[in-house]
């Protein structure tokens, strides 16, 4: 089931990403680290996903930073495509 997560994780570990504008803002507001994301993308588990998004494929995926702080993001691949991953917002589940 997890076939848009996997592909993401194959981008990103050839390093094929991009984050978006507005995912980069609402990162930086929530002072979370890409690095993070992208650190704990191996163990991250999927909580929906979307294949048939107007822009393509997207997955919500759970992600636990090093100190075990819950983070939502959601992550995309352009439509008929298999790369780049695109980080498109992230979010923590608790309050810093």
């Amino acid at each position: 089931m997890e076939a848009i997560l996997e592909k993401v994780r194959s981008a990103v570990f050839r390093g094929d990403l991009l984050v978006s504008a507005s995912g980069a803002e609402k990162i930086s507001h929530e002072k979370i680290k890409i690095s993070d994301l992208v650190n704990s993308l191996a163990s991250a588990e999927m909580i929906s996903e979307y294949p048939d998004h107007e822009r393509g494929e997207c997955v919500l995926a759970m992600h636990f930073n090093g100190d075990g702080e819950a983070l939502h993001a959601v992550w995309g691949i352009p439509k008929e495509k298999d790369a780049p991953a695109v980080l498109v917002v992230a979010d923590r589940l608790s309050p810093p």
